[in-house]
């Protein structure tokens, strides 16, 4: 009996320590299998265990859970970008708003000498530009946000005004003029070369059927008429546009001549300009492709459809541009997820919402008359690090006493560089190896790979606070290069003093959930159907269904070890089991004593017994008459002297 009470301590005492269990959890894995049911007897505590789905909620009544009845670490919600791009003394005020969750509700503080959680800049100057980082402070701990940047947003004017005259440009021939000189503007995705033609900046060149500016700001004519020409008074001139700053700078001009066509030939159609193209996830990509047209010419009997061609010139039309995925015969078509810019011409396919299967090979092609080019481009769609796949990062409620475990597992896209080991801190601290490490004695225990952090053996209510991790890798900006980008994850732990179904009273003890009410903290509200009961630990089940704890007295106090009772408990059982043995083997010792003792006393008697029946029948039959009794008996009488005799003799001889 006591062996059954021990067990049954032990197997309260032994809950699993996973993250966030619960009474349902920690009973989980010792359920019977079928229909029978064990029931553990230990103090004035009854625990049954049923077959698992006994116990399962219906579903078809709602229930619902107050919120913020309990307090907790502060959690930031605000989700900032890496930086942010300002004009200098612009008079457009722009606001930075730190949020959070938390109860009490938390002080919020931007740094950078700000001590509120709003940070509005109006006209900044040198001295507002910088990194800021939001907080959150109550009395459980701070959490912090990732930092950001507030950046000038800068134009620069270019580093070259010398004129430039193009040599032998013939008309219907295809040329490209480059802008050179471009020097710094950011952000770049604000940045936009533009062409200008003639003095000033007001006669914009757009982009037509024949004329294309390309992806680093070149321009280029398919094929040029006459009236393309340019002189001194009416020059080309790209620029740079930074639209966040209203600024647009002008480079050299560029004089242009065209010389009349004299020659007719023939050409295929040829690639002017494509480009590998990079696209976060999530975001935009936009692939180019340019083809120049194939120019005039003179075909001599030439059959096509039937009509031949005698010394006749004409213009070949555009060729057709059509877009495909590289190994399919499908053509793109416009969608919510591909769109071209001009769909006229389709040289700038736009593909919207990256995802990871939009990585790959594009093909697009120049068709027409004369013949087909292809070009190829690599669509690179990359990111910050992410979550693998099914793992997040989520704040935890842990009874006190047990382990808490978080696990910053971020991957990379594919063939793209692992991440960094993550950094991981406490109440916006960071924990230095000092605090954790291999050694069962640290209370902060990190795995090899830095990924997963083990908080041991919680305590109520001074492990409660906030819990971040940063990781980081290689990545292209917003400016178009490679850079170091970070990704951070934000949660909570917090303590509680009891678990799942009890609320702590008088400062120490836990009790169950009083009508109606369950769950952590007993924070739920039961809205339960008149065929089920509202269970401390589960809400409403079935009004049959036996409760898992259907009574309870005070918790074991936080500053007594259960690992230590659970071994005191098991030596002691130990012990009385020991005891017991010895007591068990002194009876029967003492038993056999007293048999052995018992089986020669009744020997002796039976054999006193038996050698005094022999002689009073050897008496008896010295008085019977001779002549009465046949040579048998006789026989038999004589025998039976003889066997009374060497019976005296052996029990009483002589002395």
């Amino acid at each position: 009996m006591m062996c059954v009470i021990v067990l049954a301590m032990y197997s309260f005492l032994q809950l699993p320590t996973n993250s966030g269990s619960n009474l349902e959890n920690a009973y989980a894995e010792i359920l019977p299998s079928e229909d029978e049911y064990v029931s553990l007897l230990f103090s004035n505590t009854a625990i049954v265990f049923f077959r698992g789905n006994s116990l399962l909620r219906e579903e078809c009544c709602p229930q619902t859970c107050i919120t913020n009845i309990y307090e907790e670490p502060p959690l930031i919600t605000s989700n900032f970008e890496e930086s942010y791009y300002m004009k200098e003394e612009d008079d457009t005020p722009k606001t930075f708003q730190c949020s959070s969750s938390g109860n009490p509700a938390p002080t919020l503080q931007i740094s950078l000498n700000q001590n509120t959680g709003k940070l509005t800049i109006t006209k900044p100057s040198i001295r507002d530009f910088g990194t800021y980082q939001c907080s959150a402070t109550n009395k459980y701990g701070t959490a912090a946000s990732a930092a950001f940047k507030i950046e000038r947003a800068v134009i620069s004017s270019f580093s070259s005004s010398v004129e430039r005259t193009l040599p032998n440009v013939h008309q219907y021939r295809n040329v490209s003029i480059p802008c050179t000189g471009k020097r710094r503007c950011e952000p770049d995705d604000e940045c936009r070369v533009e062409w200008k033609l003639g003095d000033g900046t007001s006669n914009t060149i757009r982009e037509t059927e024949r004329i294309a500016i390309d992806k680093k700001g070149t321009l280029h004519f398919l094929y040029v008429d006459l009236e393309d020409g340019s002189t001194a008074a009416t020059p080309y001139a790209c620029g740079i546009n930074n639209e966040l700053m209203r600024a647009f700078y002008k480079g050299s001009n560029v004089i242009m001549t065209i010389l009349k066509d004299i020659n007719r030939n023939t050409f295929k159609p040829q690639l002017l300009f494509s480009q590998d193209v990079k696209g976060l996830l999530g975001g935009d990509a936009e692939l180019q492709c340019i083809f120049f047209r194939i120019v005039s010419l003179t075909l001599t009997n030439i059959r096509r459809c039937g009509i031949i061609f005698n010394e006749k010139s004409f213009l070949i039309p555009l060729p057709d541009i059509e877009w495909h995925l590289s190994g399919s015969n499908q053509q793109i078509q416009p969608s919510s997820k591909y769109q071209f810019t001009d769909p006229s011409v389709r040289r700038n396919l736009r593909i919207k919402h990256l995802n990871v299967s939009d990585e790959g090979t594009y093909v697009c092609s120049a068709i027409n008359v004369l013949g087909a080019v292809h070009a190829r481009i690599y669509l690179n769609v990359t990111s910050k690090p992410i979550f693998q796949e099914g793992e997040t990062f989520k704040s935890q409620v842990i009874p006190d006493g047990q382990n808490a475990v978080f696990k910053c597992k971020m991957e990379s896209l594919p063939d793209e560089k692992t991440p960094s080991e993550p950094i991981w801190r406490i109440n916006g601290k960071e924990l230095f190896y000092e605090q954790y490490d291999s050694n069962f004695s640290h209370k902060y225990q990190l795995s090899a790979d830095k990924e997963i952090l083990t908080i041991k053996n919680v305590k109520y209510p001074e492990d409660t606070s906030s819990i971040s991790c940063e990781t980081g890798n290689v990545i292209f900006d917003r400016n178009g290069e490679d850079s170091f980008v970070k990704s951070y994850a934000f949660a909570f732990l917090r303590v509680m003093a009891c678990p799942s179904g009890f609320i702590l009273t008088n400062g120490s003890n836990c009790e169950p959930c009083t009508e109606n009410l369950y769950g952590n903290d007993c924070r739920c509200v039961c809205e339960c159907n008149t065929c089920q009961r509202c269970d401390n630990v589960h809400g409403c089940v079935d009004i049959y269904t036996s409760s898992r704890v259907t009574t309870t007295q005070s918790t074991i106090p936080k500053f007594v070890d259960r690992n230590l009772v659970v071994y005191i408990l098991v030596i002691a059982c130990g012990m009385i089991l020991m005891l017991g043995l010895f007591g068990c083997i002194n009876i029967w010792k003492k038993r056999d004593i007293r048999q052995v003792q018992a089986i020669n006393e009744d020997n002796r008697h039976i054999r006193v017994m038996s050698y005094t029946g022999i002689y009073d029948e050897v008496d008896a039959l010295e008085m019977v008459d001779n002549s009465n009794i046949n040579p048998i008996q006789r026989k038999n009488i004589t025998d039976a002297k003889e066997e009374a005799g060497s019976s005296d003799d052996t029990n009483h001889p002589v002395i």
